[in-house]
Protein backbone atom coordinates (compact mmCIF):
# COMPACT_ATOMS: atom_id res chain seq x y z
CA UNK A 1 0.00 0.00 0.00
CA UNK A 2 1.44 3.33 -1.39
CA UNK A 3 1.28 6.09 1.95
CA UNK A 4 1.33 9.04 -0.18
CA UNK A 5 -1.72 11.21 -0.08
CA UNK A 6 -3.10 10.72 -3.44
CA UNK A 7 -3.78 6.85 -2.51
CA UNK A 8 -7.11 8.18 -0.68
CA UNK A 9 -7.97 9.78 -4.34
CA UNK A 10 -7.61 6.62 -6.48
CA UNK A 11 -8.71 4.24 -3.97
CA UNK A 12 -11.88 5.53 -2.34
CA UNK A 13 -14.43 3.34 -0.63
CA UNK A 14 -17.32 5.53 -1.26
CA UNK A 15 -17.42 8.95 -3.06
CA UNK A 16 -20.20 11.79 -3.10
CA UNK A 17 -20.84 13.46 -6.47
CA UNK A 18 -22.40 16.74 -6.52
CA UNK A 19 -23.68 17.83 -10.66
CA UNK A 20 -25.27 15.22 -12.53
CA UNK A 21 -28.50 14.40 -13.38
CA UNK A 22 -31.01 12.39 -14.82
CA UNK A 23 -30.80 13.56 -18.40
CA UNK A 24 -27.52 12.50 -18.88
CA UNK A 25 -26.49 15.79 -19.89
CA UNK A 26 -23.40 17.81 -18.89
CA UNK A 27 -19.95 17.06 -17.85
CA UNK A 28 -20.58 15.68 -13.55
CA UNK A 29 -23.19 13.27 -15.65
CA UNK A 30 -21.10 11.67 -18.07
CA UNK A 31 -18.27 11.78 -14.92
CA UNK A 32 -20.96 10.09 -12.59
CA UNK A 33 -21.62 7.48 -15.29
CA UNK A 34 -18.36 6.64 -15.66
CA UNK A 35 -17.95 5.56 -11.92
CA UNK A 36 -20.89 3.40 -12.32
CA UNK A 37 -20.28 1.85 -15.81
CA UNK A 38 -16.60 1.20 -14.73
CA UNK A 39 -17.53 -1.14 -12.02
CA UNK A 40 -16.89 0.95 -9.35
CA UNK A 41 -17.50 -1.28 -6.29
CA UNK A 42 -18.09 1.35 -3.04
CA UNK A 43 -21.04 3.70 -2.27
CA UNK A 44 -22.31 6.64 -4.30
CA UNK A 45 -24.29 8.98 -2.82
CA UNK A 46 -25.09 11.51 -5.35
CA UNK A 47 -25.85 15.73 -4.00
CA UNK A 48 -28.65 17.13 -5.53
CA UNK A 49 -31.20 20.17 -4.48
CA UNK A 50 -34.46 18.77 -6.17
CA UNK A 51 -33.83 15.22 -7.40
CA UNK A 52 -34.69 12.18 -5.09
CA UNK A 53 -32.28 9.57 -7.28
CA UNK A 54 -29.89 9.92 -9.74
CA UNK A 55 -29.65 6.58 -11.85
CA UNK A 56 -30.93 4.36 -9.58
CA UNK A 57 -29.23 5.84 -6.92
CA UNK A 58 -30.28 7.59 -3.51
CA UNK A 59 -29.93 11.90 -4.38
CA UNK A 60 -29.16 14.08 -1.31
CA UNK A 61 -29.83 17.48 -0.78
CA UNK A 62 -26.99 18.54 0.75
CA UNK A 63 -23.64 16.90 2.10
CA UNK A 64 -24.95 16.81 5.73
CA UNK A 65 -27.71 14.47 4.96
CA UNK A 66 -25.26 11.82 3.91
CA UNK A 67 -24.83 9.01 6.53
CA UNK A 68 -21.01 8.63 6.82
CA UNK A 69 -17.78 11.08 5.56
CA UNK A 70 -17.22 10.11 2.16
CA UNK A 71 -13.63 9.62 1.32
CA UNK A 72 -13.69 11.41 -1.67
CA UNK A 73 -15.85 14.20 -2.49
CA UNK A 74 -16.25 15.30 -6.78
CA UNK A 75 -17.80 18.63 -7.53
CA UNK A 76 -18.78 19.53 -10.94
CA UNK A 77 -20.99 23.01 -10.49
CA UNK A 78 -20.94 26.42 -11.94
CA UNK A 79 -17.50 27.77 -9.72
CA UNK A 80 -19.95 31.05 -8.18
CA UNK A 81 -21.15 28.29 -5.81
CA UNK A 82 -18.36 25.75 -5.31
CA UNK A 83 -16.74 27.54 -2.53
CA UNK A 84 -20.30 27.14 -0.39
CA UNK A 85 -19.71 23.65 -1.45
CA UNK A 86 -16.23 23.74 0.33
CA UNK A 87 -17.25 24.78 3.28
CA UNK A 88 -20.38 22.29 3.73
CA UNK A 89 -17.61 19.56 2.47
CA UNK A 90 -15.31 20.89 5.66
CA UNK A 91 -18.09 20.85 7.86
CA UNK A 92 -19.08 16.98 7.37
CA UNK A 93 -15.02 16.39 8.00
CA UNK A 94 -14.02 15.35 4.19
CA UNK A 95 -10.67 15.52 3.66
CA UNK A 96 -10.61 14.61 -0.53
CA UNK A 97 -12.31 16.70 -3.46
CA UNK A 98 -12.00 16.38 -7.08
CA UNK A 99 -12.71 19.70 -8.66
CA UNK A 100 -13.80 19.17 -12.17
CA UNK A 101 -15.46 23.33 -12.29
CA UNK A 102 -13.86 25.71 -14.58
CA UNK A 103 -13.71 29.14 -14.52
CA UNK A 104 -11.32 29.83 -11.93
CA UNK A 105 -8.83 31.77 -13.90
CA UNK A 106 -11.22 33.69 -16.03
CA UNK A 107 -11.71 37.69 -16.62
CA UNK A 108 -14.35 39.34 -13.80
CA UNK A 109 -14.55 42.32 -15.59
CA UNK A 110 -12.04 44.48 -14.52
CA UNK A 111 -10.39 42.05 -12.41
CA UNK A 112 -9.23 38.15 -11.86
CA UNK A 113 -12.05 36.48 -10.02
CA UNK A 114 -10.75 35.58 -6.52
CA UNK A 115 -12.40 31.68 -6.42
CA UNK A 116 -9.40 30.41 -6.72
CA UNK A 117 -7.78 32.14 -3.61
CA UNK A 118 -11.26 31.00 -1.47
CA UNK A 119 -10.58 27.71 -2.11
CA UNK A 120 -7.67 27.17 -1.43
CA UNK A 121 -8.06 29.12 2.12
CA UNK A 122 -10.91 26.76 2.93
CA UNK A 123 -9.09 24.08 2.12
CA UNK A 124 -6.03 25.16 3.59
CA UNK A 125 -7.55 25.58 6.90
CA UNK A 126 -9.56 22.24 7.42
CA UNK A 127 -7.40 20.16 6.23
CA UNK A 128 -8.44 19.21 2.29
CA UNK A 129 -6.28 18.42 -0.20
CA UNK A 130 -7.98 18.71 -3.77
CA UNK A 131 -7.02 18.21 -7.18
CA UNK A 132 -8.35 20.79 -9.63
CA UNK A 133 -9.83 22.89 -10.09
CA UNK A 134 -10.89 22.46 -14.56
CA UNK A 135 -9.67 19.06 -14.45
CA UNK A 136 -10.82 15.09 -15.50
CA UNK A 137 -10.39 13.49 -12.77
CA UNK A 138 -8.86 10.36 -12.25
CA UNK A 139 -9.06 6.78 -13.40
CA UNK A 140 -7.10 3.70 -11.36
CA UNK A 141 -7.07 0.20 -13.76
CA UNK A 142 -5.78 -1.56 -10.44
CA UNK A 143 -8.20 -0.39 -7.95
CA UNK A 144 -9.61 -4.28 -7.66
CA UNK A 145 -6.25 -6.05 -8.60
CA UNK A 146 -8.03 -9.35 -8.58
CA UNK A 147 -10.48 -8.32 -11.23
CA UNK A 148 -9.10 -6.36 -14.40
CA UNK A 149 -12.67 -5.69 -16.01
CA UNK A 150 -13.15 -2.85 -13.19
CA UNK A 151 -11.61 0.67 -12.64
CA UNK A 152 -12.24 3.64 -10.72
CA UNK A 153 -12.74 6.34 -13.11
CA UNK A 154 -14.15 9.69 -13.30
CA UNK A 155 -11.74 10.66 -16.35
CA UNK A 156 -12.18 8.61 -19.13
CA UNK A 157 -14.52 7.48 -21.63
CA UNK A 158 -13.06 4.53 -22.93
CA UNK A 159 -12.41 1.18 -21.42
CA UNK A 160 -8.36 0.94 -21.25
CA UNK A 161 -6.59 -2.62 -20.98
CA UNK A 162 -4.58 -3.00 -18.12
CA UNK A 163 -1.17 -2.14 -17.78
CA UNK A 164 2.08 -0.35 -15.96
CA UNK A 165 1.59 3.01 -17.68
CA UNK A 166 0.62 5.88 -15.77
CA UNK A 167 0.09 9.23 -16.82
CA UNK A 168 0.03 12.85 -15.11
CA UNK A 169 -1.15 15.65 -17.35
CA UNK A 170 -2.16 19.43 -16.81
CA UNK A 171 -4.56 19.09 -20.09
CA UNK A 172 -7.81 17.21 -19.30
CA UNK A 173 -7.98 16.49 -22.81
CA UNK A 174 -4.76 14.37 -23.05
CA UNK A 175 -5.27 13.03 -20.08
CA UNK A 176 -8.32 11.38 -21.63
CA UNK A 177 -7.99 11.76 -25.44
CA UNK A 178 -5.26 10.02 -26.06
CA UNK A 179 -6.93 6.52 -24.74
CA UNK A 180 -10.15 6.76 -27.37
CA UNK A 181 -8.44 3.87 -29.63
CA UNK A 182 -7.83 1.35 -27.79
CA UNK A 183 -7.85 -1.62 -29.70
CA UNK A 184 -5.08 0.28 -31.53
CA UNK A 185 -3.01 1.61 -28.60
CA UNK A 186 -0.55 -0.77 -27.20
CA UNK A 187 0.50 0.89 -23.73
CA UNK A 188 -1.89 -0.53 -21.07
CA UNK A 189 -3.01 1.88 -18.27
CA UNK A 190 -1.99 1.76 -14.70
CA UNK A 191 -3.22 5.40 -13.33
CA UNK A 192 -4.18 8.59 -15.16
CA UNK A 193 -4.71 11.91 -13.04
CA UNK A 194 -5.56 15.00 -14.34
CA UNK A 195 -4.23 17.55 -12.04
CA UNK A 196 -6.21 20.78 -14.03
CA UNK A 197 -4.86 24.31 -13.11
CA UNK A 198 -2.77 22.91 -9.94
CA UNK A 199 -4.41 25.17 -7.21
CA UNK A 200 -3.54 22.23 -4.26
CA UNK A 201 -2.22 18.78 -6.34
CA UNK A 202 0.90 19.40 -8.26
CA UNK A 203 2.60 17.30 -11.28
CA UNK A 204 5.19 17.06 -8.39
CA UNK A 205 2.81 15.51 -5.85
CA UNK A 206 2.42 12.78 -8.62
CA UNK A 207 5.90 12.16 -9.31
CA UNK A 208 6.02 11.83 -5.46
CA UNK A 209 2.80 8.84 -5.30
CA UNK A 210 4.10 7.14 -8.94
CA UNK A 211 7.82 6.80 -7.54
CA UNK A 212 6.58 4.45 -5.12
CA UNK A 213 3.71 2.90 -6.83
CA UNK A 214 4.28 -0.50 -7.63
CA UNK A 215 1.85 -1.25 -10.43
CA UNK A 216 4.01 1.96 -11.89
CA UNK A 217 6.55 1.09 -14.73
CA UNK A 218 6.71 3.93 -17.18
CA UNK A 219 5.47 7.61 -16.32
CA UNK A 220 3.86 10.22 -18.84
CA UNK A 221 3.61 13.60 -18.03
CA UNK A 222 1.99 16.40 -19.84
CA UNK A 223 3.57 20.02 -18.61
CA UNK A 224 2.64 23.49 -19.35
CA UNK A 225 3.98 24.81 -16.12
CA UNK A 226 6.13 23.77 -13.54
CA UNK A 227 5.32 25.70 -9.98
CA UNK A 228 8.04 23.61 -7.69
CA UNK A 229 10.78 23.05 -10.74
CA UNK A 230 13.67 22.06 -7.75
CA UNK A 231 11.74 19.67 -6.96
CA UNK A 232 10.41 18.61 -10.16
CA UNK A 233 14.47 17.88 -11.50
CA UNK A 234 15.17 16.27 -7.75
CA UNK A 235 12.48 13.95 -8.35
CA UNK A 236 13.17 12.72 -11.77
CA UNK A 237 16.95 12.44 -11.06
CA UNK A 238 15.54 10.01 -8.44
CA UNK A 239 13.41 8.68 -10.62
CA UNK A 240 14.70 7.56 -13.82
CA UNK A 241 17.47 5.09 -13.09
CA UNK A 242 14.22 3.13 -12.39
CA UNK A 243 11.13 3.92 -13.94
CA UNK A 244 11.39 6.25 -17.52
CA UNK A 245 9.39 9.15 -17.79
CA UNK A 246 7.85 10.48 -21.15
CA UNK A 247 7.08 14.17 -21.04
CA UNK A 248 5.61 16.69 -23.20
CA UNK A 249 6.07 20.01 -22.88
Amino acid sequence: MNSHFLEGFLNPKSVAFYGANNKGSGIGSFQLMGLINYGFKGTIYPIHLKLEEIFGYKAYKKIADVPEVPDLVVIALPPHVVPQVFRECAQKGVKRIILISGGFREMTGERRNTLTEEIKEIAAHHGIRFIGPNCLGVYNNWIYPEDASRAFNTAIWEKVKRGHFSIASQSGTLASHIWFDPDNNDIGLSKSISVGNEADVDIVDCLEYFKEDDQTEVIGLYIEEIKRGKKFFELTREITPKKPIIAIY
